[in-house]
């Protein structure tokens, strides 16, 4: 299986995540991550991803699966996560089948 689709099954089964995180649960370098990170962000003008943004750990829309207690300010994490869409199109990923956005 490809680093791509690894990191893409990661992100549809948790919804989102820190690229370590991503990194731990795919079993591939942070390195890798960060590639397909950086592919995944052309998603964002797509509406298939998101990018947690400000307010803190209260209004993130992770808070309910995050492994971090809080995020550290200015630790320059990233956070995306995946739009009802980007789940829509997931679902045709988990089921085997095409899902076209």
């Amino acid at each position: 299986m490809s680093t791509f689709r690894k990191v893409l099954e990661v992100i549809c089964v948790a919804g989102g995540g820190t690229v370590e995180g991503v990194a731990a649960l795919a079993g591939v370098p942070r390195e890798d991550v960060e590639v397909v990170v950086s592919e995944l962000l052309e998603l964002l003008a797509s509406g298939l991803l998101a990018e947690a943004k400000g307010g803190g750990c209260g209004s993130c829309p992770l808070k309910r699966f995050c492994p971090l207690a809080s995020c550290p300010s200015g630790a320059g994490l990233r956070i995306l996560y995946l739009t009802d869409r980007g789940r829509r199109v997931c679902e045709g990923i988990k089921g085997g089948g095409r899902h076209s956005s």
